[in-house]
Formats: C-alpha cells, structure tokens, sequence
C-alpha cells in the first residue's frame, strides 16, 4: 500500500495517469488544432462536408444517416466528424495512446 497521513488520517495515493485526447477544430473539425488556429477560412460542416454551419445542415436535420460524409475520411462513410467510430479520429487516438504508454 502507498499512502501518506494528513492530520492523522490514512490516505491511499494512486498514481495519475493522464487519458490521451484527440484536439478536434470545431470549424473545419480536422485534427490538431483548435478553431482559433484553423487554416480553413470558411466553416465545414462535420455531418456533409459541405461549407456551411451544422445547425443548417439539412442532412442532420432529416436525419439521413447514410448520406452522412465526414470531411476527414473525404469519402462516404456515413459517419460525421464527430462520431467516435471514425476511422481518422481513432487513428489520432492509437497515436496518442502509444505515445503515452511508450509503444
């Protein structure tokens, strides 16, 4: 057990293990910088890729899944930029990972 007291009480002392997080620009929703740093000038939207903001995006509107496009994967793979299951994100994320863990 690892521990220390602090005014006679017992405390457990877990190491900090930092999670690797993927950056995500919410303006053109590439990876590795933020919206303040994006290169793009015009907005994509991370349901179509189309330039345009994703609150008018008539595909999320209707909820048309299979004509989602994901502006990372620059083909159609029914999935937005912000879906989890991306291929490109989880690609960023095995990167990080194995750079925290010394792979």
């Amino acid at each position: 057990r690892r521990g220390v007291f602090l005014d006679n009480v017992y405390c457990d002392i877990k190491i900090f293990e930092p999670k690797a997080s993927v950056t995500q620009c919410y303006k053109c929703y590439g990876f590795d910088h933020t919206a303040i740093w994006c290169p793009k000038r015009q907005q994509v939207c991370p349901h179509c890729s189309q330039s345009h903001k994703p609150s008018e995006c008539l595909i999320k509107q209707e909820n048309d899944t299979e004509q989602l496009k994901c502006p990372n994967c620059k083909d159609n793979r029914q999935h937005s930029a912000t879906d989890s299951s991306c291929p490109k994100y989880n690609e960023k994320l095995t990167y990080l990972q194995s750079l925290q863990h010394g792979k």
